[in-house]
């Protein structure tokens, strides 16, 4: 079956007038079938609906395929549980696909004692494609305690395998809170939440796409707890991929979270590679000073990054990495790893197996090819081609032609026959006369490095949560609109306290329209964390 439409202001389905009034879901796929459907929806605008999953759509067992669709201003709320603000997608036998679509400013709409999943996109047993799309300004909006919530973006349990290319999921929040002796909440991944299936041997990859300015939250009052986790990525279980991507701006915590931990990335299970990639300007702090690993976290499983950038992160214990030391596999060659002047980039440890360049010396390097102590010169993060922003490698830098190879070898990645930007590697970008691979995820060539100049290093500052500016309207044309035929009688519920967009720079496109996600989120950095931190292992999360 399939439904068409001109483009997605041409076709606007709705559940009510606005998501409070919205009386269901706008559709529902697959419910009570004896046989798995295949439904196509094209150039729609699916809005206003409210379920306690899938406020958009719902899809049991179904292959759905959305293609120029907008997902937008729906609600998830229940009693017990939210899930799917605004995509629901569930069972084994079921396949999202989504193309130049735009997922945003859905709502998980919790109240006293409820936990909520996937604000954006929640998914159970599935298996998901979603390629070149906005997943933005989906959000919390939350009344009394709250003990969990998970995955501000997408959230993805148990997942059949899938990809997200050419994508940008940015500008989600998610927050919970406790109040009361003894009570407690956990915010996980605002960005993405993933467990993969390991039985069935599936991974998840995501390529070419941009994770930034998303920000997990939580508050506390009265002898309550709570502690954030992953700002960008959540990954529990299962292998997962990230390559030719950026993780940038996104945020761990606040000043009134208890501890946080993995300001772009938190790993508490699985078999995570991260090649070709930007983890920058990512933060982790809370209140009295713990906050734990800037750019990632490692609690659990088995990390290896290759042709990584790391730089500009901020945490009090590990700007950039921060492990236990026990549980946790990590291991990181060919790449970059700088932090702001005066920081500690590493906390519990540093899996270097060679040819990484390394300006802090609390990250021991001394495998062979390593250059421990030494300023990478970078330039600041910026668009530099290719549609994710990287650091450009300055002239005179050490991670020049310092991979020590001509075969640029990643990981999950296989052969890297270009760089983050799509760049071929190697160049010969010290002009030798001699190409080969660059450490981290730019490779130079001899004109841009002898032009480049030098950015100075911002001195740390005091950490301030991320102002988050407003996500813009979505103004549909002045056309009919299609309300579904759906019986039920409306319930008007109260309006959406849901924290506003941040964007996400550079602008996304999204063909045929371009969905806004530039973003002004840029996390300061904490002051640096006087006393040696202790290397007892905090509680698991």
């Amino acid at each position: 079956m399939a439904i068409r439409c001109e483009g997605p202001e041409a076709c606007i389905v709705e559940a009510g007038a606005s998501a409070s009034s919205g009386i269901d879901r706008v559709f529902d796929v697959g419910a009570g079938a004896s046989f798995g459907l295949i439904v196509q929806l094209e150039g729609l605008v699916i809005q206003h609906g409210s379920a306690f999953r899938g406020g958009g759509i719902q899809a049991s067992g179904a292959e759905l395929t959305l293609r120029n669709v907008r997902v937008a201003d729906n609600w998830a709320k229940g009693t017990g549980e939210a899930q799917g603000g605004g995509i629901a997608v569930l069972g084994a036998s079921a396949h999202l696909t989504i193309i130049d679509s735009e997922i945003s400013g859905n709502t998980l709409v919790l109240g006293d004692g409820d936990s909520g999943y996937g604000a954006g996109i929640w998914s159970r047993s599935a298996s998901i494609d979603i390629e070149n799309t906005a997943i933005g300004g989906n959000a919390v909006s939350v009344t009394g305690s709250v003990p969990a919530v998970r995955g501000g973006g997408v959230y993805a349990e148990a997942l059949n395998g899938g990809s997200i290319t050419g994508s940008v999921i940015a500008g989600n929040f998610i927050d919970c809170r406790a109040s009361g002796s003894g009570v407690a909440c956990n915010t996980q991944g605002a960005g993405i939440w993933a467990s993969v299936d390991v039985n069935a041997g599936k991974k998840l990859v995501i390529r070419g796409s941009r994770i930034d300015g998303n920000v997990a939250s939580c508050k506390w009052a009265q002898s309550a707890s709570c502690q954030v986790a992953g700002g960008g990525a959540y990954v529990a279980t299962g292998a997962l991929a990230i390559i030719d991507s950026a993780m940038t701006r996104n945020l761990a915590g606040s000043s009134l979270s208890l501890e946080s931990r993995g300001g772009g990335l938190y790993v508490a299970g699985g078999a995570v590679d991260v090649d070709d990639t930007t983890i920058s300007t990512n933060v982790a702090e809370a209140a009295g000073n713990r906050g734990y690993g800037g750019a990632a976290y490692f609690a659990d499983g088995m990390t290896n990054l290759a042709y990584v950038t790391v730089a500009d992160n901020a945490a009090d214990y590990g700007a950039a990495f921060a492990r236990i030391l026990e549980n946790a596999s990590f291991t990181i060659r060919r790449s970059i790893v700088a932090a702001p002047a005066g920081a500690t980039a590493c906390w519990g440890g540093f899996g270097s197996i060679g040819y990484n360049v390394v300006a802090d010396p609390s990250c021991p390097a001394a495998e062979p090819g390593d250059q421990a102590g030494v300023d990478p010169l970078l330039g600041a993060l910026a668009d530099n081609g290719g549609g994710t922003e990287t650091h450009q490698l300055l002239a005179g830098s050490p991670a020049i032609d310092a991979a020590g190879e001509q075969a640029c070898d990643g990981g999950a990645a296989g052969l890297l026959l270009t760089d983050q930007r799509g760049v071929s590697r190697p160049l010969d970008g010290d002009g030798d006369g001699v190409a080969w691979c660059d450490a981290g995820a730019y490779e130079a060539d001899a004109a841009a490095a002898a032009t480049a100049t030098p950015t100075p290093t911002p001195s740390p500052t005091a950490t301030t949560i991320p102002t988050k500016t407003p996500a813009p309207t979505l103004t549909p044309t002045a056309m009919s609109p299609v309300t579904p035929s759906v019986t039920g009688t409306a319930t008007t519920t109260p309006t959406s306290t849901r924290s506003p967009w941040p964007t996400a720079t550079p602008t996304a496109t999204v063909t045929p329209y371009t969905p806004v996600v530039t973003s002004t989120v840029t996390p300061t950095r904490p002051a640096v964390a006087s006393p040696t931190p202790s290397r007892t292992a905090p509680p698991a999360v």
